[in-house]
């Protein structure tokens, strides 16, 4: 059986990611943060990691992003899971602690402008929010986290969906050592040479080989003022022959490229 490492407990949303891609038949363990799952599958501990790379309300997770630059590991699978944020308590009493990790708490800004007086406390991952809530936590102590804390920790729910918006996803990367030979959907990241035009001479070759560019970021190049570097996903036609035909065109305009993976072009689950 291969092991998957997933940020957070059981109950996490990047464990029930790993739950739904994988169809629940591989062995999960836990990492308490991003480097522990690259650290974990470099030294061969699991096969395969389960990231968060963005999401629909607030956006990138940039720290996944620079590991994915920074390490070896390649993008192998993907998927999309709907977020349900739900409030819990242990007791009874007025919230004035919130316990959850920090990308929760700008997916519910909302409410928190609601109830300016509860102090928010990060976590590396909401499992581990509730599982702090259920063994030390006060009456007055509260946690955000997935639709199966309640049943997982013995926690109080107390108001589903307190996202700010209902159409909340979290887009989830599947990582892995080697670089898949079949996909239909590409990440790469790139930095084009700092001369007019060479931005649009990089993604010209997109329209005329008719690929769906579905995502574009760019962000600032660390130690170079004024420099970006470019994130792109791309979905390729039948075959992958014009693969090659664009790496080899966007070379000739880039400082370099990098193919963060090839993969299926993921599903969409419930969390």
């Amino acid at each position: 059986m291969k092991k998957v490492i997933c940020l957070g407990l059981p109950g996490s949303y990047s464990h029930i990611a790993g739950e739904n891609y994988f169809n629940n038949k591989e062995e999960f363990i836990s990492s308490e943060s991003f480097d522990g799952i690259f650290d974990a599958i470099d030294k061969k501990d699991a096969e395969f990691g389960i990231l968060p790379l963005e999401n629909s309300l607030s956006g990138s997770i940039y720290q996944s992003y620079d590991l994915l630059m920074d390490k070896s590991l390649k993008i192998v699978g993907e998927l999309e899971q709907k977020i349900s944020h739900c409030l819990y308590m242990k007791g009874k009493g007025e919230i004035k602690r919130c316990f959850s990790h920090p990308e929760v708490f700008k997916q519910c800004r909302n409410f928190f402008k609601k109830n300016p007086h509860i102090e928010q406390i990060y976590f590396a991952d909401t499992s581990s929010a509730a599982l702090m809530l259920s063994s030390k936590g006060t009456e007055n102590d509260s946690a955000i986290g997935s639709p199966r804390l309640t049943k997982l920790y013995g926690l109080k729910l107390i108001e589903h969906d307190i996202q700010d918006n209902p159409n909340n996803y979290t887009r989830f990367v599947v990582v892995g050592n080697k670089m898949n030979k079949p996909g239909n959907k590409v990440s790469l990241v790139f930095s084009v040479e700092n001369k007019p035009g060479s931005l649009f001479r990089t993604l010209e070759p997109y329209s005329r080989l008719g690929l769906n560019l579905t995502k574009i970021e760019s962000r600032p190049l660390f130690g170079k003022p004024w420099e970006y570097i470019f994130f792109v996903d791309l979905v390729l036609k039948d075959h992958q022959n014009c693969l090659k035909t664009l790496l080899a065109e966007m070379k000739e305009h880039v400082n370099f490229i990098t193919v963060l993976g090839l993969y299926k072009k993921g599903r969409i689950y419930e969390s």
